[in-house]
């Protein structure tokens, strides 16, 4: 049969190398072929369990490894089937020996040396020769049985010297090739060729006669020797080989643990992760070419292997997959922001929606940058963008807008200035209307400066024509709330405005009346005491006027 080549294996697919067993498996004898399928078999799994372990197993590949299995399952059967009938066939060939031993022995008991002795004898002897193996347990026994009997008929017979001596010597020639043979093995360089070249020596050793009793134990010395000086080798051999494979485990064993300690460190990053499965690569080749191990010490050392690669990927996809859940779950927000500022693009309540905006810009930003979230961003700057750009052109417009009112404020002003001093009730009613269109004027702005600079002119016309300052105070306070009263915060702040200045008065009053209580009956501080007591009449004057505006403003709810 031809000798597998490696290389050649090592190309094969799993396909190839199944129909390869498939093929050994018809021959006659498995045994011939066990190593082969051996080396077989370990090339497959190694294909296999690489493939397993970077994930790129396909199902074909999964149909193939149960098909290689159910082949592998048929050749063990034919092995068990063939080695019982090897048990069963070497049981038979020791009852052949032993009736053969039991032969020879009867021809020494034979009281005369018939004809037929010798011939009968040679008979036997090839008859032992042409019978194979025995159970190994019995090798030996039934060995030194033969060769006692054999011995014994030799002794036995009464052959004449020179008949005798010509079977002697021809064992001896056949001896001593023997042991010239065995000498030369130990220069072959197999192992396993040495050792079962010098068993084939033995079993020939064992099929041929004995020599002249004063060669026998010098021939069988020499041969002696020899098979010790060659088991020696052997065994040399063996234990150095054992020593390597030691130093091959444990390298390969230090490469295991490396591999499973790349993943134990925390918190690792993508590119940490990539530079750790580029190490592992690099420790996995390095392992590879340290070579295969003997078979006991190959599956302990491979699991342990497979076990470290295991663990350390298995880290890398968990790693990848939480950060794939992250991922999705910053995606989600990115895009509930999109759609949150697309809701707001439109918006015209500046302030509050630019608030929010900003406050989605902030988000954005402190939220992990991810690949698939560029689309978004441009999604969400347009947005933005349009919002902020529609803002800013309002503003613009809006500051344009109010520097013609204000200038036309002026104007207003100027000519409240020039209002020439009419009747009482004529110049009333012009001062009213001026009050009203500029409070009632859709354009009105939120200048203070501008509008105390109105309520101060009012108030003048109006004590100008005789009216006192609180009631135009009023009249202008009344038009001012009606203006904004549809404005919650505004209300709200002049509601506080008003409460806080009740409470200034109220104390201040409160001091006063202490005050005059401490100068009464005193003449001579009666001056002072007509002073505090005017002062308590204009407080009191101003609380009712706050009172007054108080009343305005809760009307116009």
């Amino acid at each position: 049969m031809k000798k597998l080549n490696i290389i050649e294996l090592d190309s094969q697919d799993f396909t190839e190398l199944t129909n390869q067993v498939k093929n050994m498996i018809s021959q006659k004898d498995p045994m011939k072929v066990s190593k082969d399928i051996e080396l077989i078999k370990s090339i497959f799994y190694k294909k296999f369990n690489y493939k397993k372990s970077s994930k790129s197993i396909s199902e074909n590949d999964l149909k193939e490894e149960i098909n290689f299995k159910k082949i592998l399952k048929k050749y063990k059967k034919n092995k068990e089937i063939f080695r019982e009938k090897i048990n069963n066939q070497e049981k038979r060939n020791l009852k052949e020996k032993e009736k053969i031993i039991s032969e020879i022995s009867q021809l020494t008991e034979q009281k005369e040396l018939l004809n037929n002795t010798f011939s009968k004898f040679r008979s036997l002897q090839k008859k032992w020769n042409d019978i194979g193996f025995v159970p190994i347990e019995f090798k030996t026994d039934i060995w030194q049985s033969y060769n006692h009997n054999v011995v014994k008929f030799y002794d036995y017979i009464k052959l004449n010297k020179e008949l005798r001596d010509i079977d002697f010597d021809k064992n001896f020639k056949l001896k001593e090739q023997i042991c010239l043979d065995a000498e030369k093995l130990i220069n072959e360089t197999s192992i396993n060729k040495m050792d079962m070249s010098l068993q084939d020596l033995h079993i020939k050793w064992k099929k041929i006669g004995p020599v002249k009793k004063e060669y026998r134990d010098k021939i069988w010395n020499r041969f002696q020797k020899i098979s010790k000086d060659l088991n020696k080798k052997k065994n040399d051999f063996f234990i150095k080989r054992k020593k390597i494979d030691n130093e091959k485990t444990k390298e390969k064993n230090d490469i295991s643990k490396k591999i499973k300690s790349l993943a134990d460190e925390s918190n690792l990053t993508i590119s940490e992760w990539k530079s750790k499965t580029l190490e592992c690569e690099k420790l996995t080749n390095k392992w590879k070419k340290i070579g295969k191990l003997e078979k006991n010490s190959n599956k302990k050392v491979w699991e342990e292997f497979k076990n470290s690669l295991d663990y350390f990927y298995k880290k890398k996809r968990n790693f990848y997959e939480t950060k794939k859940i992250k991922e999705i779950a910053l995606i989600n927000r990115k895009k509930e922001i999109c759609q949150e500022a697309k809701q707001l693009k439109l918006s015209t309540e500046w302030e509050k929606s630019s608030n929010k905006l900003i406050k989605l810009q902030k988000e954005w930003k402190s939220i992990a940058y991810t690949k698939q979230s560029n689309r978004l961003w441009q999604d969400f700057k347009i947005s933005t963008d349009y919002f902020f750009k529609k803002r800013n052109e309002t503003f613009k417009n809006a500051k344009l807008e109010e520097k013609k009112i204000i200038e036309e404020k002026k104007k207003t002003l100027i000519r409240i200035k020039k209002l020439q001093v009419k009747t009482k009730k004529e110049s009333l009613n012009i001062l009213k209307n001026y009050i009203n269109k500029w409070y009632t004027d859709k354009n009105i702005i939120s200048n203070k400066n501008l509008n105390s600079k109105f309520d101060n002119l009012i108030i003048a016309k109006y004590i100008e024509i005789g009216i006192d300052y609180r009631t135009a105070d009023i009249d202008i306070y009344t038009l001012k709330i009606k203006s904004i009263k549809n404005k919650t915060k505004l209300i709200s702040e002049e509601k506080n405005y008003l409460d806080s200045s009740l409470d200034i008065l109220k104390k201040k009053l409160l001091q006063y009346q202490n005050n005059i209580d401490f100068l009464s009956n005193n003449t001579q501080t009666e001056s002072l005491y007509k002073e505090v007591e005017d002062k308590i009449n204009s407080v009191k004057q101003d609380i009712d006027h706050i009172n007054h505006k108080q009343k305005i403003l809760n009307d116009s709810k």
